[in-house]
C-alpha cells in the first residue's frame, strides 16, 4: 500500500502546471491533506534503517520526501507568486 502512496506525491510533482481541476479548492484541500498525513505519520520500525543511503531507497521515506516537496512547491507557486503579483499591483 505504502509504495503507491509514495508514488501520488512524485507523480503531482511532476506535473509542470496543475490542470484546472486540481487547481479546485476542494481539490487542492484533499491533496494538501493527503501530503500533511503522509508528512506527520510515524514511519515504521522496519523502516528506520541506520544506513541513511539504505533508508531513503525505503518507500516511507520517499513518501515523506516527496510530500515536503510538494508542500513546498505548491506554497510557492500559489501563495509566494501571489504575494509577489499583489506587490506588483499595489505599487503601479
Amino acid at each position: 500500500m505504502i509504495e503507491h502512496i509514495s508514488q501520488a506525491p512524485k507523480l503531482t510533482w511532476s506535473q509542470f502546471d496543475l490542470p484546472v481541476s486540481l487547481r479546485e479548492q476542494a481539490t487542492m484541500i484533499g491533496w494538501c491533506t493527503l501530503f500533511l498525513t503522509v508528512v506527520s505519520k510515524e514511519p515504521p520500525q522496519c523502516s528506520l534503517l541506520e544506513d541513511m543511503d539504505e533508508r531513503e531507497t525505503n518507500h516511507w521515506w520517499k513518501a515523506k520526501k516527496w510530500s515536503y516537496a510538494n508542500l513546498n512547491r505548491l506554497y510557492v507557486r500559489l501563495v509566494v507568486i501571489a504575494l509577489h503579483r499583489n506587490r506588483i499591483a499595489n505599487a503601479a
